[in-house]
């Protein structure tokens, strides 16, 4: 009778184990599972629905060549228009960078720097915080607006584009 009382003790123990162990190797099947889908999905979607061309055409789009150089004009802090009472004012605090063709327009647009500044603030001081805000390309109108303004003051083009580097409204 001893005999089958451990008998019947050791059984339960090995079924208590063999239970564990089954639970164990289950929860390791449902984890390598889970990476397997995992890493499987993210290798489809990268191969067959990710549209890498846009990626490449937006950076062949910013390449400045060796000739070309880069003026950085100083921080703007500019009311805009729009409101008209003290209490509601709306500033832009504006920096860009203005791409020239070579050195000699580099220097010449230096020289100017006070006309660029002009021709900037004259640009800001007709926009709203509407028209820089809503639009989606009502920065990169903003950016046409001065590069515009820039050439027409200086009487050449002078400005082959213009880079928004900082902007804030408030």
């Amino acid at each position: 009778m001893a005999r089958n009382r451990e008998n019947n003790v050791d059984e339960e123990q090995s079924v208590k184990r063999g239970s564990k162990g089954k639970i164990i190797i289950l929860a390791l099947l449902f984890v390598l599972l889970a990476a397997g889908f995992g890493v499987g999905g993210t290798y489809i979607a990268n191969k067959y629905f990710l549209n890498k061309s846009s990626e490449k055409s937006t950076e062949t789009q910013a390449t400045i060549t060796s000739n070309e150089k880069l003026v950085s004009v100083s921080k703007f802090v500019v009311n805009l228009s729009g409101n008209t009472s003290t209490d509601n004012l709306t500033y832009v605090r504006l920096k860009i960078s203005c791409l020239v063709a070579d050195d000699d327009a580099k220097t010449s647009l230096k020289k100017s720097m006070p006309l660029v500044r002009n021709s900037v603030i004259n640009v800001l001081n007709t926009k709203t915080a509407n028209d820089l805000l809503n639009t989606s390309n009502s920065i990169s109108t903003l950016k046409n607006d001065i590069k515009n303004e820039i050439n027409t003051e200086y009487g050449t083009t002078i400005v082959k584009q213009v880079y928004i580097t900082d902007l804030v409204i408030q």
